[in-house]
């Protein structure tokens, strides 16, 4: 039975191999879970000494951790978007059935209208027919995508420190990027790990595109402090109804990347490519496991 400790807890069918690889290992001296194997001496009732060992150190599962963290952050920005939206979409069909017009901050909507917000602290949309303005905190909308994407990135450099650490690569620093890197005179520790395991190195190679832009996103939110948000009012896309989005650019490298990636559609594909990777690269230590004995390898 999965527990808690694991993300397969919250998320049915997404990280099956995270318990069972964590238990595999855990008496191996690679433990994934914050533990040590450390000696231990027992003394039975006639006084003989047995030497063994035991594990010390507090459980927790560092990458269940990290995966719980971007899923709330994404949770959070969606749930309060859907939620505007919602309100937006009822008024809206109920004006429509009285054959009324329906206008969002003073504006009529049409399929080509669209509204940028200010960035300011709280953007207010007033609706027609709602006594009280709905209001969007665009400073949340900054927060929630810190959130995702940092803790994407560390996601991924936990990934990293686990096959350094079960490969005994020696990565100084270890970091995702120095793992997968496989440019000339960049490579040594990919090679190492194609020595050793050939199909996790060839899969860990091949990340998901949305993955590669969600890191690119995160180096730039660490490195820079900040990724240009923007949030419109406008036709939400494929429903025919006027709502609430938030868009990131297309290159955040490049300031004047067009805004029309949709930041919660993103971040759904970004996590998925996350929990298959992660998932994956699971599935092929345990295979390893099985066929070169317990760890360190």
């Amino acid at each position: 039975m999965t527990t808690p400790w694991y993300y397969e807890y919250y998320e049915k069918g997404k990280f099956p191999h995270q318990q069972k690889l964590c238990k595999a290992v855990e008496w191996t001296g690679c433990n994934l879970e914050g533990q040590r194997l450390v000696p231990n001496t027992l003394t039975g009732a006639d006084g003989t000494k047995t030497k063994t060992s035991k594990l010390t150190g507090q459980v927790a599962n560092p990458l269940t951790i990290r995966l719980i963290g971007l899923r709330i952050a994404l949770n959070q920005l969606r749930n309060k978007v859907n939620q505007i939206n919602r309100t937006i979409r009822k008024q809206k069909v109920k004006q429509f059935n009285k054959g009324e017009m329906f206008e969002i901050k003073g504006q009529f909507l049409t399929a080509s209208s669209s509204v940028q917000t200010s960035g300011a602290p709280v953007d207010e949309f007033e609706i027609s027919g709602e006594e009280k303005p709905l209001k969007f905190y665009h400073v949340k909308a900054h927060f929630s995508l810190y959130q995702f994407f940092s803790n994407l990135g560390s996601a991924m450099d936990r990934l990293a420190y686990e096959i350094d650490l079960l490969y005994q690569l020696n990565i100084p620093k270890v970091d995702w990027p120095k793992l997968v890197d496989t440019r000339p005179q960049k490579d040594k520790y990919w090679k190492m790990l194609n020595n050793k395991d050939p199909m996790l190195a060839r899969f860990i190679r091949n990340s998901p595109s949305k993955l590669e832009q969600a890191l690119s996103y995160r180096n730039r939110l660490i490195h820079d402090g900040i990724i240009r948000v923007e949030v419109h009012i406008g036709l939400l896309v494929n429903k025919g109804i006027s709502g609430l989005s938030v868009k990131l650019a297309e290159d955040p490298n490049n300031d004047g990347s067009l805004m029309n990636v949709d930041a919660i559609d993103f971040c759904l594909f970004a996590k998925a490519d996350v929990l298959k990777l992660v998932d994956g690269s699971y599935e092929l230590m345990l295979q390893h496991l099985q066929t070169h004995g317990n760890p360190p390898w």
